[in-house]
């Protein structure tokens, strides 16, 4: 595939002073290096550049959300932290979450673990998370909602925020009703704050709320009806599995007996 928009493309070629990746070239045999966006050749008709990709990497295509490792990676190598979140954040917008939280399957897949070790990428995403947070991120830019259609998503945890993320950048009027006084589903009350801090969930949601999403807090909703007859079209059920699993033995729902998520849940709300 080209991966570049022949219609906007000029032929400048200033994509290739800024490109940060490098790979064989195929003209000299492998035996010096090019830009990956490059011009076919000089007389090229269109006289546009192009990006010769064969498929996805084992990484990305390894990732449950499809993100795209390599890309922000290859900023990272660069020093554009900045940027390398900016690519990050075209799939989805948990950097910091899963820089800590993700069973990084990516690494599993990486070839470059036939070598040696893999790359750690999940830390890697974990840094240029950390970096932006600690220089100060800048405020999102809130997206024109071009669609009428009102949609409403019951639950504030990771597939309802992934949800309203991916909504509101098409265009659509999102709003999160969530039961609980903060949004973030499990990722607040099921994950303790030394493992995921508050403030790296904060941020993250933040930015969500900050390109235009509503997020309700303490607002169960208990009729679905109701949310129809209030002109929304559309209803997202993002209520989670927030029961923990059970092993089966006997009298494991004896007196004393306290579950994970129950008890996780108890310590995020200062009730333990």
């Amino acid at each position: 595939a080209r991966y570049v928009d022949v219609d906007k493309c000029t032929g400048c070629g200033e994509c290739t002073n800024v490109c940060p990746v490098e790979v064989p070239n195929e003209f000299d045999l492998g035996l010096g290096q090019r830009k990956a966006i490059y011009r076919p050749f000089p007389q090229a008709v269109p006289n546009v550049f192009v990006i010769d990709k064969q498929g996805y990497p084992p990484c990305r295509a390894a990732c449950p959300a499809g993100v795209n490792a390599q890309g922000y990676i290859a900023l990272i190598s660069q020093g554009k932290f900045k940027e390398a979140v900016e690519v990050l954040r075209r799939t989805m917008p948990f950097a910091g979450v899963c820089g800590r939280v993700c069973t990084h399957p990516c690494e599993l897949d990486c070839e470059r673990g036939k070598v040696d070790e893999p790359v750690s990428i999940r830390y890697l995403k974990r840094f240029m998370a950390d970096y932006e947070l600690r220089v100060g991120r800048e405020k999102a830019t809130p997206i024109e909602k071009t669609k009428e259609d009102r949609v409403a998503i019951i639950g504030s945890g990771p597939a309802g925020l992934a949800c309203a993320y991916d909504l509101i950048r098409q265009g659509y009027p999102v709003t999160v009703f969530e039961a609980a006084p903060q949004s973030g589903g499990l990722l607040r009350y099921g994950i303790p704050e030394y493992r995921l801090p508050n403030e790296v969930l904060d941020n993250e949601i933040s930015y969500i709320e900050e390109l235009g999403v509503e997020i309700k807090t303490n607002t169960p909703v208990k009729n679905l009806e109701d949310m129809f007859n209030q002109g929304y079209r559309a209803v997202f059920l993002g209520t989670g599995a927030g029961t923990s699993q059970k092993m089966g033995i006997p009298n494991e729902d004896a007196t004393g007996v306290i579950h994970a998520l129950h008890f996780l849940r108890q310590v995020s709300l200062g009730e333990r």
